[in-house]
């Protein structure tokens, strides 16, 4: 007998990880095209696993977000073509410099972690 599980629902969402190796931290980029967001706990669902992993991890000030937004920012993000297609998604960018709270290698051991469960 044939003990396959029947497909009840199926869940899309998606996380691009835009990440070199050069990476300090890693900023949750979740602005899109025309206001369009991701599911807010996918990205929340990141943030406590990315803590949990001792990962720095980022989230843009409100209003630098605000700014952001205005100027349409997020039409080159990543994941956008995801937004646009209903999926949610974000993008974890890796930045360096003065733009990380905590100066320190990626641990990209650490940011596998934190996307495995999503």
């Amino acid at each position: 007998s044939d003990q396959r599980m029947e497909r009840r629902g199926l869940l899309r969402q998606g996380v691009v990880l835009d990440v070199a190796a050069a990476a300090e931290c890693v900023l949750v980029d979740v602005e899109g095209v025309n206001g369009r967001l991701p599911n807010q706990d996918l990205v929340n669902s990141f943030l406590i696993e990315a803590h949990s992993a001792s990962l720095p991890a980022q989230v843009r000030p409100p209003w630098d977000s605000v700014a952001h937004f205005a100027l349409d920012g997020g039409v080159h993000s990543l994941h956008t073509a995801l937004l646009e297609r209903t999926i949610p998604a974000f993008t974890a960018r890796g930045l360096s410099g003065a733009r990380c709270a905590e100066r320190s290698v990626l641990n990209f051991a650490a940011l596998a972690r934190a996307t495995e469960g999503l």
